[in-house]
């Protein structure tokens, strides 16, 4: 029973610091690593993906521009809770192109809307980031 503990502690410890831990705690390098994917499609392709994955879940585009490599999304209101995401897009190679997304969550305040990315969990905004690319891979597999 004691070397079940001795293992299971030093775990718990970690699972919680880890949950706990914010964007705030990571390096600038941490957080662009977390944030960028490179896809090997062309620019344009990996374009439209992004913005129809923005599209079909309910992130309505505000600002898209091809030139730029820029697409903004409207907040998107949950009750007390608004979410928005933006992406930024770079040509790297021929078939090859990086993409960065921003997201924000904010929360309704008796002052207004409060939140910024460094308020955020690493955790969770891992898995969101992950989901994102992970919906821009499948859409490109079908196109």
């Amino acid at each position: 029973m004691k070397r079940y503990v001795r293992f299971l502690l030093p775990s718990v410890f970690l699972f919680c610091a880890c949950s706990t831990a914010t964007m705030a705690s990571l390096s600038k390098a941490e957080k662009e690593a977390m944030q960028t994917a490179l896809f090997k499609a062309p620019y344009l392709k990996v374009f439209i993906a992004v913005v129809e994955v923005f599209h079909d879940k309910e992130y309505y585009i505000e600002n898209a521009d091809e030139w730029l490599g820029s697409i903004t999304t409207k907040w998107k209101v949950d009750k007390e809770v608004r979410r928005k995401i933006n992406a930024t897009l770079e040509g790297v190679a021929e078939n090859t192109t990086k993409v960065r997304l921003k997201y924000s969550i904010q929360e309704q305040t008796e002052r207004g809307w409060y939140g910024t990315e460094d308020d955020m969990r690493v955790y969770t905004t891992k898995k969101y980031y992950k989901k994102y690319f992970d919906l821009i891979r499948q859409k490109l597999r079908k196109k």
